[in-house]
Parts: structure tokens; sequence; C-alpha cells
């Protein structure tokens, strides 16, 4: 995979002259439709065969709103984004303002659905045709449910807004926006909702295309012309295809659409040029448009096609209300209307965002302490997640407790590569554990990340010493290990309780695990223990090992037995190691048969964590 920018468009490979994006305040990954033109090379990607529709603008640049709606959102934390240039013609005469209003009024649909898509003041009917035919395709919300949303800082508060497209090879991105939207006379000037209303705008279709202009460089690059099929594949990862419907029969039209519409993939048509010779006077159609197509069918022995303008109005007579869906006889249809771009689908979700590995402590406090950690994407480290599960434990979390930890507030994600701050507050003196899960907005859950240790108010001390005077101390222990009393002393055994052996009649085994132990504050430290090793001799049986685990991470095994013995005696295991991290000890005995354990076992007293 190679591609880079060129300083002029190819001129083999374009139809129409297209504008060269801006530069940008994010360097974006690169589109289908600059590949089609030239201005990326890319050798590996297919460029399909698409329509290119002139950007003639013929809808009212005035419109009608109803009433006040209470739908408003609080944008009193939102970000202040860079905006992309608007159309050349409108400089100095209208510009970015903001407004009251919500992404989704909820007073209607409560959804963002396919007749809120109306074309403004804006030669990109493509565009608006193709976001209009996706979102009536997207049965079960594939698209939507990521396709635009709120991005909120950790108390909840709107700050801006992700938008989720698909480069050339369909990786998945996000370009961010803001509220601002280019007005006239308090009104959306390009594309807006239908819901919109009085007072509480609809921001979710005005701010899609926003963030199309951004990402191609201005409104100017895709506000005269381009091809609908390029905006299908960006907005769900699945390339289009074009027919002319000149070469299509009658049942392949009928049927072609009616299979699309029944798989739930996208159909836009385009109509002929002005200077085709097609005469569209009276015909409610207009030339050098796009149209989403809804369905086709035939009934009482006549086909039809059923479409929609996606203006919101202009439509056939003989239609019902003017609210630009309408249908019309395949005769008409053929006559009118030049191709039919038939989209690849909508890309399910299969892959779990990224796993965050580089979570630490950049600053720490009496009470509360800051971790900073890289931002990884929705797909693996492309495009931006819609969540951070971070949880913070006093014993080291693992995937098996992690949903049992304390759940933290968090900023949503920021986009891959950027630099994310979690902080941690209201701590008692302590060591905590902290680790964080990505999700994206289809429910797949990332890996937990690497498990800090964090440290708060008085150091501990540097010696840790477990004597088992008074109980098991935190210890855990499985098998034949279990606390006893020896000479007055109380320790842990591994043998047949009430018994002088391990000869149990089946293969003896047993663990001995510790409670997290914090070496932030030990220099050099060593574990030592006092023990009696009664055995088989031998490395082959009566295996006894000591193993570690750092910050809840995989077992390690740091010693094992030699020699036996009658007497208690002293071992010593440097953990340097493993210094400034939070260890857990786990001393592990096997048998390995059922054979010569007559001994007395193995005695375990007196643990002991401190610098060497």
């Amino acid at each position: 995979m190679s591609f880079s920018r060129l300083n002029a468009v190819l001129a083999l490979v374009v139809v129409f002259p297209a504008c060269k994006p801006g530069e940008a305040e994010v360097e974006y990954p690169p589109s289908l439709t600059e590949v089609r033109i030239g201005e990326v090379e890319a050798d590996d990607v297919v460029v399909p065969e698409d329509v290119y529709i002139p950007g003639v603008v013929v809808a009212p640049e005035q419109y009608d709103l109803g009433g006040d709606s209470a739908q408003k959102t609080d944008v009193s934390e939102m970000q202040e984004l860079s905006d992309p240039d608007i159309l050349e013609k409108h400089k100095g005469t209208y510009s970015y303002s903001a407004a009251d209003g919500d992404l989704i009024d909820l007073a209607f649909e409560q959804d963002f659905v396919y007749d809120d898509v109306n074309q403004g003041s804006i030669g990109d009917c493509y565009f608006a045709a193709a976001l209009s035919a996706v979102l009536y395709s997207d049965v079960n919300k594939d698209v939507r449910s990521g396709l635009i949303r709120e991005v909120k800082s950790s108390n909840g508060m709107v700050t801006r807004y992700a938008v989720r497209f698909y480069d050339a090879w369909g990786r998945p991105f996000d370009v961010e926006v803001d509220h601002q939207i280019v007005r006239r006379d308090g009104k959306s000037l390009y594309m807006r909702s239908a819901d919109t209303r009085t007072g509480a705008e609809e921001w979710a279709p005005t701010l899609v295309e926003k963030a199309y202009a951004k990402w191609r460089g201005s409104y100017e690059t895709i506000g005269n012309g381009g091809w609908p099929g390029d905006v299908m594949q960006a907005l769900t990862g699945s390339t289009a295809s074009n027919r002319n419907i000149s070469g299509m029969s009658d049942s392949a039209i009928i049927d072609g659409i009616h299979a699309s519409v029944v798989a739930h993939k996208p159909v836009v048509a385009a109509t002929f040029g002005k200077d085709s010779g097609v005469n569209y006077d009276g015909t409610g159609v207009y030339a050098w448009h796009a149209y989403v197509v809804l369905d086709a069918e035939t009934r009482d022995g006549e086909k039809y096609v059923k479409l929609r303008n996606p203006w919101g109005v202009s439509e056939p007579a003989g239609n019902g209300p003017d609210d630009g869906i309408f249908e019309m006889k395949l005769a008409d249809f053929r006559r009118l209307y030049q191709s039919l771009t038939f989209g690849g689908g909508l890309s399910a979700d299969r892959t779990a965002p990224g796993a965050v590995s580089d979570l630490e402590v950049s600053e720490t406090r009496p009470d509360a302490a800051v971790l900073t950690f890289t931002a990884t994407g929705d797909d693996g480290t492309t495009g931006m997640a819609t969540g951070y599960d971070v949880r913070v434990s006093t014993v080291p979390l693992t995937n098996s407790n992690f949903a049992t930890a304390t759940s933290v507030p968090v900023a949503d994600p920021s986009l891959p590569g950027t630099e994310e701050t979690v902080t941690l507050t209201n701590l008692s003196a302590g060591t905590y554990y902290v680790a964080v899960k990505v999700e994206d907005e289809s429910g797949k859950v990332s890996s937990i990340s690497n498990v800090v240790t964090v440290t708060v108010g008085d150091a501990p001390a540097e010696s840790t010493v477990f004597d088992f005077t008074d109980g098991v101390q935190g210890w855990t222990s499985t098998g034949l290990f279990a606390r006893v009393t020896e000479q007055n002393d109380p320790m842990f055994r591994m043998g047949d309780a009430g018994q002088n052996d391990y000869n149990v009649g089946s293969r003896p085994v047993g663990t001995l695990t510790s409670p997290a132990i914090s070496l932030v504050n030990v220099t050099s430290p060593v574990v030592s223990w006092e023990q009696m090793v009664d055995l088989e001799s031998g490395a082959t049986y009566d295996r006894a090992w000591l193993e570690v685990s750092a910050n809840g991470g995989a077992w390690t095994k740091v010693w094992e037995k030699n020699q036996p013995s009658q007497t208690f005696g002293v071992e010593s295991v440097s953990l340097n190691a493993y210094a400034g991290q939070s260890v857990q000890l786990r001393f592990q005995f096997d048998a390995v048969d059922s054979e010569y354990n007559e001994t007395r076992g193995w005695f375990i007293d007196d643990v002991m964590v401190a610098p060497e």
C-alpha cells in the first residue's frame, strides 16, 4: 500500500475538473474520489466505474420552518474547531454562526433518517442523494450507530461531534466538527434537516456534510458535482457499482432495484445533462441531478420506480404532498434517467478496538493521581472509539476481575494517537491498580490494558512481613496447603491434615498465593521465607517452587527446591526485576505421583519482602 499527493490532477483520469483540497488542520487519509481524479496515487485501490453529476443548484435557497421545539443541547463546553471554507460565491456574504439545536430532535422520529436529508444551496446533490439512500437502506442501524455521535467530557457535557467515514481502502476514520454552521437569514445555507424548527435546529445531516467538506478540504471541493458511488463507499466502506440504464432490460432494472432494497443496499439514480437532448420541461424532474431510489415494482401489469428528490420538495405532478417522494412509470424513468448506482451494502463492524498498551502514571498527589495513555481506535488502531472503561481496585486487575472493580468517569475518546488523560480523585492513602478497556459503537471491547500501580498518601513501609500469627493475612491456599501451628508457631503446611505425611492416596498438589505486595518504595527488593522441605529427594518428583506475578500478569518461576531437609532454614530470592511494581507470590507443590509420600511435607513461615 502506498500513496502520495500530487500537485496536479492527472488529465487522463479526470472526466471533469475538480478543486484540489486546501490545507487541513489534520492530515486525513485519502478518499476514493481523490484516487479517482488522480490527486492521490494508490495502485492497490480498485476504482469502480461511477457517474459524475455536475453541481447545479436548482433547489430554492429559502424555506419555511415550523414552530419551536424543546430539544436543545448545552454547548457551554463545546470546543471551537476549524471549519471548512465555504463556497467562493458565498464568502463575504455568509458566515458560520451558532444557534439553538440538537444533534437529533427527539420531538420527531428520535432518529436520523433518510427523509431528514435536504440539499441546500450547494451543488452536492450527489452527496445528499447518496447520504439519504444509505440512511434509507440502514434498516438495522449498522451505519447510523456510528455515523455521527456526540463526544463528551468526563462530566457528560458535549464537547464536539465525530463523523465516521471510510478511506479509499475501506478503513474507518473520524472527522471532528463543532456545532457552527453556515447560515443565511438565520437558516442553514447548505444541507439541512427536514426536522429543523425555528429556535431548535436538527444538526445531524448538516454536520455530516460539514465533516465531508472538512475531509475533502472545503465546501468548494464538494459543492461543484461529484460521484454518488464514492460517497456510498465513504459512508459504508463498501464499493459501489454503476450501470447505464440504456444497457439494462426492464426486468434487470425492476428486479435489480428491488433486490438491492430487500438486501438493504443503497441505490441512487442520475439524470442526463442539460446538453443531452432530453427535454425536462414540465416533468418535475431536473437535469444533472441525483435521486434516491426507494424501490421498484410491477403493479397491475405496469412497472414503476419510486424515488426521492434530495431537496425534500419538487416532484412530478400527481404524486400527493410535495415532499420530494414520487413514483413514475418505467418508460418515463428510462427516458429521464441515465444511470443507476448500486451500493455494495453496509460494512458490519467485525474488528474490536485496539488495546491500550502505554497506560502510565504521570503525576501523584496526596489524594489523587493523573494517568495518561495513547488513544487507540475503533477498529484496531483506526477510527475513533466511542468509550473508555477505566477501572481502579485495591487488588491487581485481570480480565477476570476487571468488571467488579470501581468504574472511573472519563471523557469520550479522541482521535487515534491523541494523548488521553485520566484523573483519579478522593483517594485514601494506599496502593491502587488501574487498567482500561476501549469500546466501540457496536459493543465490541478491547482486551485489558497494561495494569499500573498508583500509590498515594504516606509511603508504605519498605518491608512487608507475613508471620501468620493473626490469621492467613490475605493469603489464599488450594489443595493440601493449610494454616497450622508447629512448635507453637502459626505457619502454612502442605500436608495431610491430622496426619504426619501427605500420603492421601492420590497425587498431592497445592498452591499458596499472597495478596498484592507493593515494591514501589522498596530498594533492591528480596523475598525471604523460613521453611522445612520434608519431601522426596530429587527434581523429578515432589516438585516445590516459587512463582512471581507482576501487576496481575503471567507467573514466572524464581525458585525451585533442590534437596529436602528435616529442619527449618531460610531461603531468599531477589525481586529486583520487579522493583517499583506490584507483585504476588505463589508457592506451588506437585508430587507428580501418588507414591513415597510418607514424610511430613512442606512448611512455610515468616515470608518477608524487604530491601536487600
